[in-house]
């Protein structure tokens, strides 16, 4: 049976259980999506098995659509029953196809039969779509987090390369700004007037005033002597 089996093992089941309980050769489900084409297709028989039995002398190809199926197997198909499957939203959501070497008749206990799998199989196939939307909306949403965070990552190196090269621009503008200063004073004290030793005691004040030394000191070397002089 097929009460305890939900999923994608429901599909497998269903029509391997509707061929014995409707004794007829093969069951196939359909699955239609937007444009027509097949989103799934289970049968109780492969698809090359089929069309090998019905159609020995052409290669076997894939169904298409279910239009495509009642085609091909139009030939030597003597019970053909197929029957749509409604969605909550009355839209056609599969086909149950019945195949037989005789026909199928059609009873009260396979109209029951069908009925009541028709319905379980058209809640199986929504449920199914439903999940594959979910997932599909769950890697979209996924996709743009990555993408977002990617940007974000990259937005945050380019800033922090922005604030380095930022620091170093103000870090060399500083120092510009200091040797400039310790120029003009330097100058300013090589032009103003007194003794030597006014003139350097000036030029180390603004060593030690620009460049933030421990100690600034300015030797003097005595012609006569040869010795360093503060």
């Amino acid at each position: 049976g097929t009460a305890l089996v939900t999923g994608d093992r429901f599909f497998p089941a269903l029509v391997r259980y509707l061929a014995s309980a409707l004794e007829v050769r093969y069951v196939l489900l359909c699955e239609t999506g937007s444009e027509g084409e097949p989103d799934g297709f289970w049968s109780n028989s492969s698809w090359e098995s089929i069309l090998r039995h019905y159609r020995p002398n052409e290669p076997p190809p894939l169904p298409n659509a279910v239009p495509e199926v009642e085609r091909l197997l139009t030939a030597g198909v003597e019970g053909y029953l197929r029957i749509p499957l409604f969605g909550t939203s009355q839209q056609v959501v599969g086909y149950l196809c019945a195949i037989d070497d005789r026909p199928i008749l059609r009873t009260r206990g396979t109209g029951q039969i069908l009925s009541v799998f028709a319905a379980r199989t058209a809640a199986e196939l929504q449920r199914k779509r439903a999940e594959r939307s979910l997932r599909q909306a769950y890697d979209k949403l996924e996709l743009r987090v990555q993408e977002r965070t990617a940007e974000l990552s990259a937005t945050n190196r380019t800033l922090a390369t922005e604030i380095i090269e930022r620091q170093l621009a103000e870090t060399q503008l500083q120092e510009r700004s200091r040797y400039a200063a310790l120029s003009a004073d330097i100058g300013f004290a090589l032009t103003q007037g007194g003794s030597i030793g006014q003139i350097l005691q000036q030029c180390a004040d603004a060593l030690f005033q620009h460049l933030d030394p421990a100690l600034a000191r300015i030797w003097v070397l005595d012609s006569e002597t040869r010795w360093l002089e503060l």
